[in-house]
């Protein structure tokens, strides 16, 4: 079998109502849809994006096409090294998101010539469902308590709030909450980077009477020595997120004991393969793995449950941002039951491509997460002393 053939596009979909984090507020998500076509009439499909431009990623993976022509799609490490090789290697925050949507596709294309779907290819099925967080971004403390009971009631056990804008604030959300979804339900918080390490002790230390699962990402992504400053001033479990792309990420932070959990990505360390890598040094450390989500379409959460289902050390619920699309692409849409989603047997990533309604948002504004449109002098919130 060759690769014969590369197109992409983008897709913009907007949330069901407009989201607020620390960095911004956003109304849609915009993913670039990749297409691998082969000679024996199998074409693999992926997704990727950009936490910057949609349109450079979708330039940067068309200019891969000639590295991939009569390549056998089944030889992914060899092409992931050739497109390295391209100069990607220099930019490696970026060459993840290039490589991602390629090597998605990739094993697609694998999973559907061998009639399997891809977790009986990397691992197997170490679970038969798995779990996700409900996810609640930043709001008046009431409203979000108000939003989380409503997960609650449809079975999520787990909720993951968005924090760092307003330290008070973020602590009467987490004590509204707790009130109100009873101590038998898990809640985490994420600051994205939005904190110092004083501020993130002194925040987290006042947090800790309700009970959280772990505190996300709370310093800035290259300080590793501030994470562990953390790590060894409070009580509450650290996750690394940003700070933790590629796999040589995950073992600088091992090394240094850093962070007690690791929250990984589909696109962040450079696809399924490598993602399964990070996995796989986190275990060797004794360090659980979380999913993150960038508000993947369909064909992203298709692809993070064939790598959670497979992978023995996603012990935690995993995040989505699945419930707050309006709309998707594909044919098989997700329905959570109970805050988890069921394997597919379908093979390959077990998701289709619904023509029409990719043709229908392909039109339409491309959504950036990042800074609040409608207020010019907006940027963002640091909480550093």
């Amino acid at each position: 079998m060759k690769i014969t053939n590369l197109r992409t596009i983008i897709v913009n979909i907007p949330l069901s109502k407009p989201i607020k984090w620390s960095f911004g507020i956003r109304k849609g998500t915009s993913t670039v849809i990749v297409f691998i076509e082969t000679d024996e009439g199998i074409t693999g499909i992926g997704e990727t994006k950009a936490p910057y431009s949609s349109k450079v990623l979708q330039t940067a993976i068309n200019e891969m096409k000639p590295i991939l022509i009569n390549e056998d799609p089944f030889d992914i490490e060899r092409i992931k090294k050739k497109l390295l090789a391209t100069g990607l290697l220099w930019c490696p925050d970026y060459a993840v998101f290039v490589i991602s949507g390629i090597e998605i596709a990739l094993w697609d294309i694998i999973g559907k010539c061998l009639k399997k779907p891809i977790y009986e290819l990397i691992g197997g099925k170490y679970r038969e469902k798995v779990s996700f967080a409900a996810y609640i971004f930043i709001d008046e403390p009431k409203k979000v308590a108000e939003e989380a009971l409503k997960y609650v009631e449809q079975g999520f056990s787990t909720i993951k709030l968005k924090v760092g804008i307003n330290p008070e604030k973020d602590i009467e959300m987490v004590k509204e909450v707790r009130n109100v979804v009873g101590n038998d339900i898990k809640i985490r918080v994420d600051a994205n980077q939005a904190w110092s390490p004083g501020t993130a002790i002194k925040v987290i230390k006042k947090m800790e009477k309700y009970d959280l699962e772990y505190v996300e990402q709370p310093v800035h992504k290259d300080d590793i020595d501030g994470m562990k400053r953390i790590r060894m001033s409070v009580s509450t479990p650290i996750a690394v997120n940003e700070g933790v792309y590629t796999i040589q990420d995950a073992l600088n932070f091992i090394k240094k004991e850093a962070a007690d959990i690791i929250v990984t990505d589909i696109h962040n360390p450079g696809g399924i393969s490598e993602c399964k890598k990070l996995c796989a040094i986190a275990e060797a450390a004794d360090i659980p793995v979380v999913m993150h989500s960038g508000a993947e379409l369909g064909i992203g959460l298709a692809t993070m449950l064939h790598i959670i289902a497979s992978t023995s050390n996603f012990i935690y619920a995993n995040d989505t941002h699945y419930p707050l699309l309006s709309d998707d692409i594909i044919k098989e849409k997700f329905s959570f039951k109970k805050g988890s989603l069921e394997l597919t047997t379908n093979p390959g990533l077990g998701v289709t491509i619904d023509e029409g309604k990719l043709e229908l948002y392909t039109k339409g504004e491309i959504y950036s997460p990042f800074m609040d449109k409608s207020n010019a002098k907006w940027i963002p919130t640091s909480l550093r002393f």
